[in-house]
């Protein structure tokens, strides 16, 4: 087992013998007889623990301990004196940040205690600094922003390159506050948060903010990284709007099929069944109603597949949709909209498309599954946000325990690609509503 070592200091040099052949065989012993001594044994040795006497001719043990706290902080410094010199005690502490203050003549077993102890403080503080070199090294070179934030102030501590770089920091702004940067406090107790910040070339980026609670440097503090999902999000949201463009497509073939294919078969099979029946007038009268109906379903069926129409704008859109879907089942279809126009002035194309294709599937899913008998649809606009809500008064389903379709899906990823906030809400018995916020 490696040896702890001892450096003791004492102009008496009847003391250096005691202490040397007391502890030489626990211990690896070095002896000095003045402080200019003891400073040439550090400077060659990693010495562990040093006891000094505190009255000596040339330098006091304090002071002599003032130019070792500079030069060698970690190692463990003990006074020892003759007095009961509490002036001396409260210097010792307080100036040369001393581990323990003893009188002499020292007691063997004391002694040793307090030796073992000071070599515990002396190993935990050279491993602790080892770790904090570490811990320093990684965080310089981490390959993501990380900053060190005050907890109490939220004052800027330490950032590393990579946080200095991707906002453009100066020396100067290492006090700032970090919410200067981006809205951290508001992300307290919403960890792991996706959010738009502008970077030092004032471009927005869409970054992933993490943080954890740390001490540093004795003060409670925030450790916050930023990952960049700028170009990921980008990614999956051109991937999404390729998947989108795909079902369109094919819902647009199957809708010219369902116009061109079996809804000119029903023409043909009215003829041939008029001819039939032309003498049987109740017979005839039935079949048509019927034929009637296949065909206006059809026609409904085709145009919710085929893409919208949204030259006279997205609020027009809608009023319409509702309008046939009413004509064309027995649902009561409700759509209100005071301020059309604000609203449309609001909706880019790619927005318009897919609120309205969200709520299309919304109505598709209400249609074959809830069996209500009302569906609703509301818009509201102001300066600050535009909301979109449709629900219905159907059947419902607990959403905390239900798998959630591809209908439902497709209407989160339609919201995705649209830059939407997109909720969703249903209880069993009290029916489904969807929400689709636009932030302004």
């Amino acid at each position: 087992m490696k040896k702890i070592k001892v450096l003791y200091i004492d102009d008496e040099e009847i003391n250096l013998e005691v202490f040397y052949s007391t502890f030489r065989k626990k211990y690896d012993v070095y002896t000095a007889i003045s402080a200019d001594e003891g400073m040439k044994i550090l400077d060659n040795n990693n010495i562990n623990v040093i006891i000094s006497d505190q009255r000596m001719p040339e330098k006091t043990g304090v002071s002599f301990f003032e130019e070792v706290k500079v030069k060698f902080p970690d190692t463990i410094r003990i006074i020892l004196t003759a007095y009961a010199d509490y002036e001396t005690a409260y210097e010792s502490i307080n100036r040369g940040f001393v581990f323990r203050f003893m009188q002499k003549p020292w007691d063997f077993e004391d002694l040793v205690n307090i030796i073992e102890d000071s070599y515990k403080i002396y190993t935990l503080t050279t491993k602790n600094k080892e770790l904090a070199n570490q811990y320093q090294l990684l965080f310089d070179h981490h390959t993501i922003p990380v900053f060190i934030v005050d907890k109490s102030t939220f004052k800027i501590t330490k950032a590393n390159k990579c946080a200095v770089e991707f906002f453009s920091l100066k020396e100067n702004d290492f006090n700032l506050d970090v919410n200067s940067l981006f809205p951290f406090k508001h992300l307290i107790n919403d960890n792991n948060k996706i959010i738009g910040v502008l970077n030092g070339e004032r471009e927005k980026r869409m970054v992933n903010i993490r943080y954890e609670d740390i001490t540093w440097d004795k003060t409670a503090s925030y450790l916050i990284s930023i990952e960049d999902q700028t170009e990921l999000i980008a990614f999956e949201k051109a991937k999404l709007d390729f998947m989108s463009r795909i079902q369109d497509k094919e819902r647009k073939q199957l809708s010219m099929e369902l116009h061109d294919g079996l809804a000119q078969e029903l023409v043909l099979l009215k003829l041939y069944v008029e001819e039939s029946l032309s003498k049987d007038e109740q017979a005839l009268k039935s079949f048509l109603e019927a034929h009637k109906k296949i065909i206006n379903s059809i026609r409904s069926l085709s145009y919710s597949l085929n893409p919208p129409d949204l030259k006279n704008g997205f609020s027009k859109a809608l009023e319409n949709l509702f309008l046939r879907l009413e004509e064309a089942s027995k649902i009561n279809f409700i759509y209100a909209n005071k301020n059309p126009n604000q609203a449309d002035s609001l909706l880019d194309q790619n927005r318009a498309y897919n609120l309205y294709r969200i709520c299309q599937e919304f109505i598709n899913n209400s249609l074959k599954h809830s069996k209500a008998k009302n569906i609703c649809s509301k818009v509201e606009v102001s300066d600050d946000y535009f909301l979109l809500e449709v629900k219905d008064d159907g059947i419902g389903f607990n959403s905390d325990e239900i798998k959630l379709g591809d209908g439902l899906k497709n209407m989160e990823e339609r919201a995705k690609i649209a830059d939407l906030k997109f909720e969703i809400e249903s209880k069993p018995m009290q029916g489904t509503t969807i929400r689709l916020l636009i932030t302004l």
